[in-house]
């Protein structure tokens, strides 16, 4: 029979599903309602915990774990202690897949029931067995008493003894025989009803079950799939813009001009954890990485591009005629000075907090001036937690400090300064540890006068500009100023802050540098390496001649020309078989140039690059 079940059924997990149920019967059905109601919670007990859910989860093919079955289908046993019946009931969409999860609880129900019989069974015959070999024993201990034994009266003693233990053995091996040849009982519960779809108790209600059940037909897989699709579509896209409306760190490069409106000069890549490794300066140690090409970046926009100061706007037409003045800090950066012959000399590298990569990018940028043929004079002003001597390979001592220690002794900034491994580069290290570094910074314009006769250009290395004053001092003397943000660390909110610091110091910002961006993908092919190609003259070739003999013979014999260049044809085309020199050909005359047919494709010209045997470094090319 079918029924329908209710609009919210009892104990149905999701709207729209049927449930399935299967009823089972005690075999023993004589017995008391008082005597059939502890089996039968008992029973009831297994359905959903223990031997039973493991066993249907496996029938099934469930990969989860069987309390997820017994809680996704709402498995359920009800007894019924008056006829001595139990029916268990399950719940899914389909009524086919509901009325199976229901046949396969109680056919596992059953299994497990005889599974128990038999191990009572086997653990009689095993205590028989072991009763049986105990008293065994204690016969062979009496025959060896009896065959070592000299006198006859003990014999007979050891004998009446041997007697009764005999006949012990013999009744436990005949119980084992018994036990082994008894039939099997009968099962502790037979199905009564299996399969059947459960409802509601009205027949209007059941005829529409019965309707539902006969007309189900699940969706194709196909559209399951791009339903699912579409779902987690949505869910990805919900969740990413969720991500990037509460997350406040900058990524992007976007982000940090629409927040600062300072433009980025440089975007410096991400470094792989095996590059991290690598002690020392990478633009030095590896010239041709991503990341040096981003310093020099950065290098080209130092010597041509301009400084940016902050302007306030001037007040609107409206603003003056009723008297109103602008809005204070509202305005824009605007370039001062050319592109070019106005050069800064002495610049500020600073970030908001520690370990953006404000050092990172001053002994970069100091090799990338120095590769170009200036000399660089790297100032390190955090007197609290230095770090440029350790790129370098300098001594902190003597240092900074020691210079502006004030004492009769006391050496001067071309005194301390050291020169490094690269060349055109010297670092005044930090100095020795004092216990205010800021009373010392105070005479930061002497200091930047003193520096400027000593090299082309000027690096200093500050500390936060949000956590102490130091770099706040530097600003007004020093030419240009370069702040470093970190993508995926630097706040919105510190760099406002610090874009606020430049705009009340009337700092020359030349522009923001984003360090730690995330590349898609790893440029490969010849890019990152020595730069040994040379470009050749044009060739011309028609996509017409590839199947004609013409273009046979020309592709054979171009071949034999680059195996042995002595023997070459004459050839009125451009010669690309020298890879070193490029002898350009006559051009033929229009007139023998052959015209294109009708309906062929115009010849195209193609670019051939071929690797020269030396670049201008001096460095080998391949073979």
């Amino acid at each position: 029979m079918i029924t329908a079940p209710k609009a919210k059924p009892p104990g149905v997990p999701f709207p729209g599903s049927v449930r399935a149920a299967h009823t089972l019967i005690l075999a023993n059905n004589t017995l008391a309602p008082e005597d059939t109601e502890k089996p039968l919670n008992v029973y009831s007990l297994f359905i959903r915990v223990g031997e039973v859910p493991k066993l249907a989860a496996e029938r099934l093919g469930y990969k989860k774990e069987a309390f997820e079955l017994v809680r996704s289908a709402n498995v359920q046993a009800r007894p019924n202690v008056l006829v001595g019946t139990l029916t268990i009931t399950a719940n899914d969409r389909d009524p086919k897949r509901a009325a199976l999860i229901a046949d396969t609880f109680a056919d596992s129900l059953k299994t497990v029931l005889a599974d128990q019989t038999t191990q009572r069974r086997q653990l009689q015959i095993d205590s028989q067995l072991k009763a049986a070999e105990q008293i065994q024993g204690q016969i062979n201990d009496l025959n060896r008493q009896i065959a070592t034994s000299p006198d006859a009266g003990t014999v007979a003693a050891l004998t009446a003894r041997r007697q009764p233990l005999q006949v012990r053995v013999d009744r436990a091996i005949n119980q084992v025989d018994i036990i082994q040849n008894r039939p099997d009982p009968l099962p502790a519960l037979l199905t009564l009803e299996s399969g059947s779809i459960r409802g509601g108790r009205s027949e209007f209600s059941r005829y529409l079950a019965q309707q539902a059940a006969a007309n189900y037909h699940p969706k194709p897989r196909r559209i399951r799939a791009l339903i699912g699709l579409m779902i987690g579509l949505l869910v990805g896209a919900g969740v990413s813009f969720a991500i990037d409306f509460v997350d406040p760190r900058l990524r992007t490069r976007a982000k940090v001009e629409d927040l600062l409106g300072l433009p980025v000069v440089a975007e410096i890549p991400l470094l792989s954890r095996r590059a991290r490794r690598v002690p020392g300066i990478l633009a030095f140690n590896r010239p041709l990485s991503p990341l040096a090409e981003g310093y020099r970046v950065l290098r080209t926009a130092l010597l041509r591009m301009p400084t940016r100061v902050f302007t306030e706007a001037p007040p609107s037409t409206e603003a003056s005629i009723e008297g109103e003045a602008a809005p204070s800090g509202v305005g824009e950066w605007r370039p001062v000075g050319e592109t070019n012959g106005h050069t800064p000399k002495v610049v500020l590298v600073c970030s908001p907090r520690p370990r953006e990569g404000k050092t990172m990018t001053v002994a970069n940028l100091a090799v990338c001036l120095a590769e170009s043929g200036h000399t660089v004079l790297v100032l390190d002003s955090d007197l609290r937690a230095p770090q440029a001597h350790k790129l370098f390979g300098v001594q902190v001592e003597p240092g900074l400090s020691d210079v502006l220690s004030g004492s009769p002794d006391a050496p001067s900034l071309s005194d301390v300064a050291q020169d490094t491994k690269v060349p055109g580069v010297q670092v005044i290290a930090a100095g020795s540890r004092v216990a205010n570094p800021g009373r010392l910074l105070a005479r930061a314009a002497d200091l930047v006068r003193e520096a400027r006769n000593l090299a082309d250009f000027v690096l200093i290395d500050t500390a936060p500009t949000l956590i102490v004053n130091d770099a706040i001092d530097f600003m007004p003397e020093v030419d240009c100023v370069i702040p470093v943000l970190k993508s995926g660390s630097t706040t919105n909110d510190a760099a406002f802050r610090m874009g606020e610091l430049l705009v009340r110091m009337g700092a020359r910002v030349l522009g923001v540098v984003l360090v730690g961006v995330a590349t898609t993908r790893r440029v490969r092919g010849p890019y990152g390496r020595p730069p040994q190609y040379q470009l050749n003259l044009p060739s011309w070739k028609s996509p017409t001649d590839r199947g004609t003999r013409r273009g046979v013979k020309a592709r054979s014999a171009r071949k034999a020309a680059k195996k042995s260049p002595a023997k070459a044809p004459a050839n009125t085309g451009p010669d690309t078989t020298n890879a070193s020199v490029v002898v350009p050909a006559a051009p033929d005359p229009p007139a023998a140039r052959p015209s294109p047919r009708a309906g062929e494709s115009k010849p195209r010209l193609r670019w051939s690059w071929s690797a020269g045997p030396e670049d201008f470094l001096g460095r080998e090319g391949p073979a």
